[in-house]
């Protein structure tokens, strides 16, 4: 091999291996640009909850809040349930996780919105969840997302009738399905909701 091929080998694999050090730093740069990403959904996540519970009446475990629409001037009512039960899932959500129950009066309407403190929902385009008031038989219920298109926040259908159950019950459990974790059982004490704004 003359001394000219040997030199060209050497560019090669010089080449070749700086290729694959960039590869290997623009994945870790995608890493942590998408964990940013989920850290900041996290943020914004607890904002909006934090926003809705600055006060705090009422029995048992709900929370009750109240805010003016900035624009309408119109009072928006919020009432949340914590889980009684916390779930620890895998990095990057582990360290424990709390589902609430979020209902909500906005424009005259009534929502029922589950949101998890750390996760993400799995199909949060248009799925179901199961839910089990007392001692009644499991139903699945649909949802939509949110619109801003959050995955920690899903919006249940049929709120009336979902908010009708929870003011007749005294125990809830919800089965969401999760990225990455599958369908995971959430408990609540939901007696003494008082809702009828």
């Amino acid at each position: 091999m003359t001394k000219k091929s040997k030199i060209i080998l050497a560019v090669i694999a010089i080449l070749a291996v700086i290729g694959f050090i960039g590869q290997t730093f623009e994945k870790e740069k995608n890493r942590v640009t998408s964990t940013n990403k989920i850290e900041q959904t996290f943020d914004s996540a607890a904002t909006r909850l934090n926003n809705y519970e600055k006060e705090t009446t009422g029995p048992g475990n709900w929370s009750y809040a109240e805010e003016k629409d900035p624009m309408t001037d119109k009072v928006r009512y919020f009432a949340t349930c914590t889980s009684v039960n916390l779930v620890d899932f895998a990095f990057p959500y582990d360290g424990g996780s709390y589902l609430k129950i979020l209902i909500r009066k906005m424009n005259g309407k009534d929502e029922v919105i589950l949101t998890i403190t750390k996760g993400q929902f799995i199909n949060s385009y248009s799925g179901s969840v199961k839910i089990k008031f007392d001692e009644e038989p499991v139903k699945s219920y649909s949802f939509n997302e949110a619109s801003d298109g959050s995955s920690d926040v899903i919006f249940l259908n049929v709120s009336n009738g979902i908010i009708a159950k929870l003011k007749k019950a005294k125990k809830v459990k919800i089965q969401p399905e999760f990225y990455q974790a599958g369908q995971t059982v959430f408990q609540f004490d939901v007696e003494g909701l008082k809702w009828g704004k």
